[in-house]
């Protein structure tokens, strides 16, 4: 048993760094207990855009560490450095910090409920740079669901506001609407269903996203299909040890059995590649070619980080732009 009472501050981070998303509970207790001892470095880790962008081992992980103590310290003086990195979590591909970001954000409390509706309100229009905005604004509204179950005493003031977007003519945004569909519920069903239902009305709500109206509700009683994850999650699940097994057996199955993005023609296709196809078998998008080489492009220029047009749900570098 490591004796982190024992250590200086300094060696507890570089141990964050060492143990990548393998660090205890322990340590992260104990730099909570440490607080202002050791947010100075985090919070210049939080902002230091190399770790951000392009990082592999600890480095990759240590964004999100930082993230989830400074959190985890609640100082309302760190609301705006955290909220600073929400886009940045999206175009840097940062996929661990995206999914607990609506924990990171209601750790604050009620200090952070009016930053993020203020959030939600002045970047309602920024998905018309980039659609990762959406997703941001998303998770921006996932955090204020978790934080109207932890204070009653501002529960009406938040089903309000979320409520108030849909009802509002100036929200356009149909990637964030479609997503944030599930925190209207989460938040009153009933009332929920008869704005979502107006919204699809309005073509608000994307189908291919969200599927139908009907299509939509026989989701939420889906035992398969979990959409309260988002709201249910905590920041320090991802410390707990049956987590950090599953993460360690999740990469060695990778490792021993990677994905392939396509099989040959004439050859039976992987088990663990159901939804792959063969060069073949490719059905192209409009507007897309297939070079000789075998691989895609588009005639028109489509920036990276935008949706793919064929409507994959994926960003277009991970999809026909690979």
């Amino acid at each position: 048993m490591v004796d982190y009472a024992a250590m200086v501050a300094d060696d507890l981070i570089q141990l964050l760094f060492q143990e990548e998303d393998r660090v205890s509970l322990e340590l992260i207790d104990e730099l909570v207990e440490r607080d202002e001892e050791v947010l100075p470095r985090l919070r210049e880790i939080w902002q230091e855009e190399e770790y951000w962008y392009e990082s592999e081992g600890g480095n990759y992980w240590i964004v999100f560490h930082a993230g989830a103590v400074i959190s985890l310290c609640g100082h309302p003086s760190d609301i705006p450095l955290v909220m600073s990195k929400l886009f940045d979590a999206f175009v840097a591909e940062q996929e661990w910090v995206q999914e607990y970001l609506p924990a990171i954000l209601a750790e604050f409390g009620e200090p952070i409920i009016q930053p993020l509706m203020d959030y939600l309100i002045e970047e309602r229009q920024g998905y018309w740079d980039s659609h990762d905005y959406s997703q941001t604004r998303y998770k921006a509204a996932a955090a204020l669901v978790i934080l109207a179950g932890d204070f009653e005493e501002q529960r009406a003031r938040i089903v309000s506001f979320i409520q108030g977007l849909y009802q509002d003519p100036a929200e356009d945004d149909i990637g964030f609407l479609s997503m944030a569909a599930y925190a209207l519920i989460a938040l009153d069903r009933k009332r929920g269903l008869r704005l979502i239902k107006e919204a699809y009305a309005r073509n608000l709500i994307s189908i291919p996203a969200n599927g139908t109206y009907y299509a939509f509700l026989a989701k939420l009683d889906d035992p398969d299909y979990d959409w309260r994850s988002d709201f249910e999650i905590d920041v320090l699940d991802f410390y707990e040890p049956d987590m950090i097994a599953e993460r360690q057996a999740r990469w060695a199955e990778e490792k021993n059995n990677p994905t392939p993005l396509y099989w040959e023609p004439g050859t039976k296709p992987p088990q663990n590649a159901p939804e792959a196809w063969t060069l073949e078998e490719q059905v192209l998008p409009e507007g897309y070619t297939k070079m000789t080489a075998g691989n895609v492009v588009r005639d028109a220029k489509v920036g990276r980080n935008d949706p793919c047009p064929c409507g994959s749900g994926k960003k277009y570098k991970k999809c026909h732009g690979a």
